[in-house]
C-alpha cells in the first residue's frame, strides 16, 4: 500500500465514522427532544438531564460503548463557581495606557 492508498484510506474511514457519529447525535437529540433547555433555538443542544439517565440511554442504544461519568469541564465549573459574566471587552485602566 502506499501513500496515496493509505491517505485514501484514511479519508474513507474518516468520513464512515462522521457518518456514525451523525446517525448516533440525531439519535439521541430525537430521544431527548422532550428534556430540552432551549426549546426556541433547537441548535443549541442542552438537555435536563441526570448522568444515569444518560448512561442509560447509551447503554440503550449501544451497549459496548464506553460511558465515562467523569470529565474535565473547566469552563462549566468556572462559571459555576462566579456570578460574573465573562465578556471580550476590555478596557484599560489610566495605569495601563503608560
Amino acid at each position: 500500500m502506499d501513500m496515496r492508498d493509505l491517505r485514501t484510506a484514511y479519508r474513507n474511514n474518516d468520513k464512515q465514522i462522521t457518518q456514525v457519529m451523525k446517525q448516533y447525535e440525531s439519535r439521541y437529540t430525537t430521544i431527548l427532544n422532550n428534556k430540552r433547555v432551549n426549546k426556541v433555538n433547537l441548535r443549541k443542544e442542552f438537555f435536563r438531564v441526570s448522568m444515569d439517565e444518560l448512561e442509560e440511554l447509551v447503554n440503550s442504544i449501544d451497549p459496548t460503548a464506553e460511558f465515562t461519568r467523569t470529565i474535565l469541564a473547566e469552563e462549566f465549573r468556572q462559571s459555576e463557581s462566579t456570578s460574573e459574566i465573562c465578556t471580550t471587552n476590555y478596557t484599560l485602566d489610566e495605569e495601563d495606557e503608560e
